[in-house]
């Protein structure tokens, strides 16, 4: 660059061309400080970045009456205080001056931290949902990637051996047929689907397929 305002001119216009959302935040009083000029302002929230900023604390009153505001505000500002080395994303719903409810999906990590070390200010990231639906075949392995990661934990506290008895549970093998084919007793076989049953929070063999399916057990290319 020839000079210092060639340069913020160039970062300007690409925070403009962006198809996503910047802005900065601070913690405590919760409120935006900055945004970049983006049209996806305007789509989403139904007002202009200077009117969003202009806002100040309001935007937290108006963020607060969303469904979404435990998890993306509450939760969130909590684990910026406790570590501010984290990264938090999700998904949040807002409503736009309109009325009309709009999806965000945002990515926020910490941009300053006091004295102390704790976070005082979060830099931010949010995308309008609606402009990434050219791509339906990719969104649609996304949210089935995104559901699998979801509860990864849940099924890796499931062991090898349960994970085995139900595939073949998930394939109609009966406890007879699992005890043989493995050889073990009836009886063990019994204790870990009671095991299973209680990791995975299901009551019966008749919600088993429709849970094994939402936690990731089931796939187009099956795999435990």
């Amino acid at each position: 660059f020839n000079s210092d305002q060639e340069e913020l001119d160039f970062y300007r216009a690409i925070h403009k061309k962006l198809n996503a959302a910047v802005y900065v935040i601070n913690i405590e009083p919760y409120r935006i400080e900055w945004i970049n000029d983006s049209k996806i302002i305007k789509n989403i929230v139904g007002m202009e970045s200077q009117e969003v900023i202009l806002q100040g604390e309001y935007i937290a009153g108006r963020l607060l009456e969303n469904p979404d505001y435990l998890e993306s505000v509450t939760i969130a500002t909590q684990r910026f205080k406790e570590n501010p080395n984290i990264s938090w994303s999700g998904v949040y719903r807002i409503k736009s001056t309109q009325g009309e409810t709009n999806w965000v999906i945002y990515s926020a990590s910490t941009l300053q931290v006091d004295d102390y070390g704790v976070a005082t200010k979060v830099v931010c990231t949010a995308l309008d949902p609606g402009a990434m639906l050219s791509t339906p075949h990719t969104l649609d392995d996304f949210m089935k990637y995104i559901s699998q990661l979801r509860y990864k934990s849940i099924r890796e506290s499931l062991t090898s051996r349960q994970k085995e008895i139900l595939k073949m549970i998930l394939t109609n093998h009966s406890a007879e047929s699992i005890a043989k084919q493995l050889g073990i007793s009836k009886y063990t076989v019994n204790d870990h689907k009671n095991s299973i049953y209680k990791k995975l929070e299901y009551k019966n063999s008749k919600e088993l397929f429709a849970k094994a399916q939402k936690l990731g057990f089931i796939t187009e290319h099956p795999s435990i």
